[in-house]
């Protein structure tokens, strides 16, 4: 007669399945600490290029900014300056035109001054000096010739802005010619040597005096009138 093995005891195998069951939570709740570890970590590893990324965005939006900014600013610099310098250069401008304005009247006056005292200084010479008429024909001839020769050397000639007035270097030569006795001025009459200021003025006051009670009551009518 043969004697089987007795059985395991029950109550290891219970006291280890046991164990393992009491075990069991422990360890899958360290698991899961390990895995939200890593995955943190993980997180943490990803969110930091993420946030470097967006650091760096914003830094160049920043830059781009003040680059814009400072371009602004420099352009509405340079605009001031430009309208500072146009400015400048328009009121250069105008003094220089003032300049030539007032420069070109100095050397119009002196050219006018030269030039019309060439016919008063032939007439009498030429026994013309009492005859007024004479005298303005004298006068606007000579400008007249004046103003042709300076239109053609300006047109025509070396177009320098010069005047081309009278000349005093034939003077001497005209007076010495006119003196001769061949082109000596006639004689006056007698009464011309008696007449002078002192007998033309009282003359010219007797006729006022004349007609100043007619003149006052014409006058008289209408002050207004006679004012004018």
């Amino acid at each position: 007669m043969s004697l089987a093995p007795p059985p395991p005891p029950q109550h290891s195998s219970s006291a280890g399945q046991e164990k393992n069951y009491a075990l069991s939570p422990l360890t899958t709740g360290e698991g899961d600490r390990e895995r939200d570890t890593d995955r943190l970590a993980g997180r943490q590893q990803t969110d930091r290029p993420v946030r470097s990324l967006l650091v760096i965005r914003s830094l160049l939006v920043l830059r781009s900014l003040l680059v814009l900014g400072s371009l602004l600013v420099l352009r509405s610099l340079l605009v001031l300056g430009s309208l500072l310098v146009l400015g400048s250069l328009l009121v250069l401008r105008s003094l220089l035109v003032l300049g030539s304005l007032l420069v070109l009247l100095e050397h119009y006056l002196t050219c006018f001054s030269g030039t019309i005292a060439v016919p008063f200084l032939l007439a009498d010479a030429m026994c013309v000096g009492r005859d007024q008429n004479t005298v303005s024909l004298l006068v606007g001839t000579i400008f007249t010739t004046v103003g042709i020769t300076t239109l053609l050397q300006t047109t025509l000639g070396v177009r320098l802005p010069l005047f081309q007035a009278s000349a005093f270097a034939f003077l001497i030569p005209a007076q010495a010619i006119l003196g001769l006795d061949r082109w000596a001025c006639p004689p006056e009459g007698l009464l011309l040597g008696y007449i002078g200021p002192l007998t033309i003025t009282p003359t010219i006051s007797l006729i006022g005096l004349s007609v100043f009670t007619t003149a006052g009551d014409r006058a008289s009518s209408h002050w207004g009138l006679s004012a004018l």
